[in-house]
């Protein structure tokens, strides 16, 4: 059965990430105990099936009682899990007081659209990007953030993002 709860620092530590979470903005994810320290002092929760941490959901204050970062870090093989996970995250963005919170997702190449059409403006480049949104953009969407912006370039390896966001 899947239940949440408060994050605890261990969490962070104790889950098994996905293979394609291992590695944010081209940086492996590695927590210290500090950092994991920091981030189960905001609204941050975990999600428990038989066990086993399969989820972590932060909405993190990058300026207090304005704006947050929302992360999500998911283990492998959670299934049907998946869909309460979605409907809570999407909860937890919906009630957060915050009047802006955003994420960053990896999406598809950017530079590949811009070198067969130069000319697209960033409206269209954002809706080019998502015409096949990754998994990642997919699950901001559901979780009921609003794509705004292609962030070309971005991270440590260069790759393109989508940053989305929630306007209270």
């Amino acid at each position: 059965m899947l239940e949440f709860r408060k994050l605890v620092p261990s969490d962070l530590t104790e889950i098994v990430l996905q293979p394609s979470q291992r590695v944010q903005y081209g940086l492996p994810l590695e927590f210290d105990a500090e950092q994991a320290e920091a981030l189960a002092q905001e609204d941050a929760w975990t999600a428990v099936l038989d066990g086993r941490v399969v989820c972590c959901i932060v909405i993190a204050e990058t300026f207090p009682g304005m704006a947050g970062l929302a992360m999500a870090l998911f283990a492998e093989n959670i299934g049907p899990a998946h869909v309460k996970l979605t409907r809570f995250a999407r909860w937890l963005v919906a009630q957060s007081p915050l009047p802006r919170i955003e994420a960053v997702a990896q999406a598809h190449d950017a530079e590949a659209i811009l070198q067969r059409f130069p000319d697209i403006d960033p409206y269209e480049l954002l809706q080019a990007v998502l015409v096949q949104p990754t998994p990642p953009c997919r699950w901001a969407m559901m979780t009921g953030l609003q794509p705004v912006a292609v962030l070309r370039k971005y991270g440590a390896l260069g790759q393109t993002h989508v940053l989305f966001e929630r306007i209270r």
